[in-house]
């Protein structure tokens, strides 16, 4: 057998011999991107085979030389779906000499069923997007191609390799943003259907970054932190480090707009950042800078200056926050205490004619109770 396709083979002569065997019948199987041709066999020596031209547009155009007159049958693919074709059949001598054609009109199959059910699985994660789709009934089909609009058309991102596979997971998406997809299905054969409608998904929006944050630096042995509201948050979180470019470690998860951290020290200087966080889990941005706060520092130490003639003593508070002092006196063997001291001090109890050395220690206390360092003042007698 010697099949001769168009464009690698002249043409069949365009004058027909009217005496020559010509083919009775011709039919067709027709597919969606294909059509076979049957014909019947022309028994008549001076057959040598066929010509099988085609016609989509008014005009034929041959196809095939079939080098043999035992051949009845001609495979014509890469055909449109739902389209109409018009075939003609010649017998021709050995000199190439065609007979009269017998015209055929043949319809391909309609394309593919295009993909339905596309929804949203409405997948509540941050950066994520998850739908899924009706398999399609036609058993033929091999999987689907997804595809996304991307500003300026659609291109496949994924192939789905079955049939039954029918959902799709696209990742690492900007937030608050909408996407656009559709889906197209896939025969064995290389078919393909018309795209589905297409699918619009948002993604969810990250919660607002928290504003506003302030950290206390006046409360005892705690620091409290505190900043606005972001709407539609289930909780915060509060992180926090020892040094505004350190590593922030995760402290707390309260549903209010403030936080105490207890510290149980004076003087600890602490940074804090806030991340709101929505019903969905997904948190805001962490702000850049932390906020700094620390608790209440111990009071400045007294400031004493002593009456030249007595024991008197005069106590000033630099900072201004003592409500009262402490006095331990050390000497003569013995240490004596006097709590809850206003300025003047005068130290009645030692003897008149005492003549040992005395050392002082001044303490200022604030109204949290904090006592700071002590100051010294030695009396020598």
């Amino acid at each position: 057998m010697s099949l001769i396709i168009a464009g690698c083979a002249s043409q069949a002569p365009l004058k027909s011999n009217p005496n020559l065997p010509k083919v009775s019948k011709i039919s067709y199987t027709k597919d969606r991107n294909q059509v076979a041709i049957n014909w019947n066999r022309v028994d008549n020596d001076k057959i040598k085979g066929y010509y099988l031209t085609r016609s989509d547009n008014g005009k034929f155009k041959l196809i095939a030389k079939i080098n043999d007159p035992d051949i009845t049958s001609y495979d014509d693919r890469g055909l449109k779906p739902k389209s109409h074709y018009v075939y003609q059949i010649a017998t021709f001598d050995r000199n190439g000499v065609p007979s009269k054609g017998l015209k055929l009109d043949a319809y391909t199959r309609p394309n593919i069923e295009s993909v339905v059910g596309l929804r949203n699985d409405n997948l509540k994660q941050q950066g994520k997007i998850k739908f899924s789709f009706t398999p399609n009934e036609n058993e033929r089909i091999s999987g689907y191609l997804i595809q996304k609009y991307n500003g300026q058309k659609f291109i496949t991102i994924a192939k789905l390799d079955s049939r039954l596979k029918t959902e799709f997971l696209d990742t690492d998406l900007k937030n608050g943003v909408n996407y656009e997809y559709r889906v197209i299905a896939v025969s064995y054969d290389g078919l393909k259907s018309a795209p589905s409608s297409i699918l619009n998904i948002k993604t969810l929006q990250r919660p607002a970054i928290v504003m506003g944050i302030k950290a206390s630096s006046d409360l005892p042995k705690k620091i409290k932190i505190s900043w606005k509201k972001v709407k539609n948050t289930a909780y915060y979180e509060i992180y926090s480090s020892d040094y505004l470019d350190g590593n922030y470690n995760l402290i707390a998860k309260p549903t209010s707009t403030n936080y105490t951290d207890i510290i149980q020290q004076d003087g600890v200087i602490k940074y804090y950042k806030v991340v709101a966080v929505d019903k969905f889990g997904i948190k805001s941005l962490m702000p850049d800078n932390g906020e700094m706060g620390s608790t209440l520092a111990l009071p400045a130490k007294p400031v004493i200056s002593k009456d030249s003639s007595s024991m008197k003593f005069t106590i000033s508070s630099p900072d201004g926050r003592a409500v009262k002092y402490e006095v331990n006196r050390e000497g003569n063997n013995e240490v004596k205490k006097f709590i809850n001291v206003q300025s003047p001090f005068v130290d009645n109890s030692i003897e008149t004619n005492s003549t040992h050395n005395y050392v002082y220690k001044f303490y200022a206390i604030d109204k949290y109770n904090l006592k700071s360092k002590p100051t010294e003042f030695e009396v020598n007698r």
